[in-house]
């Protein structure tokens, strides 16, 4: 399994001070932060690239930009050429800590960002450039806005499978920064286990669409509440929807918005929905629950949140209550595929260590 880095270049202060301005300054430098939080709460190390011919070493033009200023513990690269690896300590720094795929963001597309990848590419890197986290200046021959395009595009897949190499060569990724997903090792995170659970709902939503209507809406549990298979698999996204939203975000939840379900949330009604319509409200609710994680910081983990229940109110963490959720849809997976199991359909392996990267 890789271990990822992001790897922040030339991010510094006098970067932005020069006669030709950074095409979307700010924006980029916000989606840089983000990254940089997401990277944090995942536990992966945050490494940035300073070139020493930007305002001279130790001055303020040399620093990085407050707006993604290094914290205790991340990792400071000096550099003089546009390959950051070249005469640098960063592939000792990378190597000590058996980094193996190096997420890139930075200044200038077409200088420092496209030779670092390249650069990073041709040791054996796996590399994915985040589409919308570097960016240039507008130049003579063509706007900044068409440099990114055009170096985006090109590296795209760079000297991977698709070029001729072999099936299992890495290759450069250019990915948009809300689909990038950080995956430290050994740490089995928020965001990490939300994208196992994912995967395994892929297989999981395939093989109930396998099985007659009947058999999933039959009365199969006794009790008050969740009555049949259909009953489960729709109360998951029902607990993920209102925790998320009713709880942690103080907003409207999904459902409320979902008018083939109204008045079925409380069970055991869910049976005589379509499946279809259950697991399109449930992707609904997933791709809500993935734009959060893809903002989650470590001080939104920490963040406490008053839950009512019948002592009053009890006060969580987000961390905690997240927990929960996913935790939660676990143990309900793992009846749905009991019950199916029991009326002779043999459900998909959804164990964890299938689908880990």
């Amino acid at each position: 399994m890789s271990k990822m880095a992001l790897l922040v270049v030339d991010a510094q202060v006098g970067m932005f001070q020069g006669p030709k301005p950074i095409y979307r300054a700010e924006a980029i430098l916000g989606r840089i932060a983000r990254l940089i939080e997401q990277a944090r709460v995942a536990g992966v190390p945050i490494v940035y690239v300073q070139d020493d011919d930007i305002g001279g070493y130790g001055t303020p033009e040399w620093e990085v930009h407050p707006a993604i200023a290094p914290k205790e513990g991340d990792v400071r690269i000096h550099k003089l050429a546009a390959d950051s690896f070249f005469e640098s300590d960063l592939q000792g720094e990378l190597e000590a800590r058996g980094v193996t795929h190096l997420v890139i963001a930075g200044f200038k597309t077409q200088f420092c960002v496209d030779v670092t990848a390249r650069g990073a590419l041709s040791r054996g890197y796996e590399v994915t450039l985040v589409a919308d986290g570097h960016s240039t200046s507008d130049y003579d021959h063509a706007p900044a806005s068409s440099i990114i395009a055009h170096h985006n595009w090109i590296l795209q897949g760079m000297y991977g499978a698709n070029h001729g190499f072999a099936q299992d060569a890495p290759g450069i990724e250019v990915k948009a920064a809300e689909g990038i997903r950080f995956y430290g090792r050994n740490r089995l995170d928020i965001p990490r286990f939300y994208d196992y659970l994912v995967r395994a709902r892929r297989d999981l939503w395939a093989f109930l669409e396998t099985i007659p209507d009947e058999v999933l809406s039959r009365e199969v549990i006794p009790g008050p509440r969740f009555r049949s298979v259909k009953d489960l698999v729709l109360h998951i996204p029902v607990i993920e929807d209102s925790w998320l939203h009713e709880d942690i975000l103080r907003d409207p939840p999904v459902w409320e918005s979902t008018t083939d379900l109204l008045g079925a949330l409380d069970g055991p009604y869910y049976a005589d929905k379509p499946l279809p319509a259950v697991l399109e409200y449930w992707r609904r609710v997933e791709k809500s629950t993935l734009e959060y994680l893809s903002r989650l910081t470590p001080g939104e983990l920490a963040r406490e949140v008053g839950v009512k229940s019948s002592r009053g109110e009890d006060y969580f963490t987000v961390e905690g209550l997240l927990w929960h959720v996913l935790q939660h849809e676990v143990r309900h997976t793992a009846q749905i595929a009991l019950l199916c199991r029991q009326a002779g359909f043999s459900p998909p392996q959804l164990d964890l260590l299938v689908y880990l990267p």
